[in-house]
């Protein structure tokens, strides 16, 4: 029985922590889904024409519990995870200083101060060669050149023999045959035999090329009636508008919600400048509360900083891409894509064959 009662209250024990981690992956899970992923990203330019954009970006989520940060004025992106940075991307690595360098130990910067020590030996002093080389390790050039007289001095570099290709003797008196029997046969025929020959050749290729460039446009002009086809279909055309709406819808909800910024530009041209004012005034841009934008008719220039910000949630992009899953006309435009896709590999292979 007390067994009994210890296993069960471990197995009690262990299905609480089971459930505990199902429900924080849960947790986990919803807050991914319906909890925004904000966004920010500014620019601006400088004054002087050598001046270059600069930009900034910055993504934000769960109250900036977690940030992907980069401002304007660095070129180091951070993460941060609770406002703890976490990594560090981009930037410049620090050159280590002259002073730093000599406290790394590295053989090969020894192995050359050890040869340098060796050569002012032997400008200076031939007995004094001798003691750098045994101090350094190495042996004297009299004993290396009596081992190699004596033949004891092992070969360190391997002998490298080059492959010898083996040839077919017979294949090539047969191809010398042939080749003598083509060039009789040219010495036999006369001059005009030979200008007919060499026009018929002639003849034969342009066919050829004529032949290969109407089945080149005829494979074209096919792919072109099967696009066409289903362009003209009701359901594919339907289900393509539908696509493009669900894109659009897309493309406005990823938008930014806010717009703020400064403006300055000129051409130098007065005439150009009002040109290019007059566009812009046409775009529903230049007229929202934050933005300002003026023309300057006297100097070429293009000074300003702007700045968007936005949010997303996951989940639309679920509801997408489910509402794009479960539509059958969907289904079908695919499946008969993928029918022509191999109808058109099988002309391809038809053609090079």
């Amino acid at each position: 029985m007390i067994v009994l009662s210890i296993l069960k209250w471990i197995g009690i024990v262990l299905g609480w922590i089971l459930l505990g981690i199902l429900a924080l992956a849960l947790l986990i899970l919803l807050m991914v889904l319906f909890v925004p992923f904000r966004y920010s990203a500014s620019i601006s330019t400088g004054e002087s024409e050598d001046s270059k954009v600069a930009y900034g970006f910055g993504v934000t989520w769960i109250l900036h519990a977690i940030s992907v940060r980069k401002k304007v004025d660095s070129d180091i992106t951070v993460v941060r995870i609770l406002g703890i940075p976490v990594k560090k991307i981009g930037g410049t690595v620090e050159q280590p200083e002259d002073d730093d360098i000599f406290q790394y130990e590295d053989e090969d910067i020894f192995s050359e101060s050890e040869a340098t020590d060796v050569r002012k030996a032997e400008s200076s002093d031939p007995e004094k060669e001798v003691e750098a080389r045994t101090a350094i390790g190495a042996e004297d050039p009299e004993t290396v050149r009596e081992r190699k007289i004596d033949g004891d001095e092992p070969s360190d570099v391997p002998l490298i023999e080059e492959p010898v290709e083996e040839k077919d003797e017979k294949s090539e008196k047969k191809k010398k045959k042939d080749e003598l029997a083509a060039i009789k046969n040219e010495k036999k025929k006369g001059p005009i035999e030979r200008l007919i020959s060499a026009i018929g050749d002639k003849i034969r290729g342009i066919k050829r090329k004529i032949r290969d460039s109407f089945r080149k446009i005829g494979f074209i002009f096919y792919k072109l009636s099967s696009i066409i086809d289903i362009v003209r279909d009701r359901a594919p055309r339907r289900t393509i508008k539908r696509l493009v709406k669900e894109v659009v819808r897309m493309i406005r909800y990823v938008g930014p919600k806010k717009i703020s910024g400064t403006v300055e530009f000129g051409t130098g041209d007065p005439s150009s400048t009002g040109l290019i004012l007059g566009g812009v005034s046409l775009c529903k841009l230049a007229y929202q509360k934050d933005v300002s934008i003026t023309p300057n008719f006297e100097e070429k220039c293009l000074v300003g900083n702007a700045t968007v910000k936005g949010r997303v949630r996951v989940v639309y992009f679920l509801r997408m891409a489910l509402r794009i899953w479960f539509d059958k006309d969907v289904h079908h435009l695919w499946r008969r894509y993928r029918r022509m896709k191999k109808d058109f590999r099988k002309k391809e292979r038809a053609l090079q064959s």
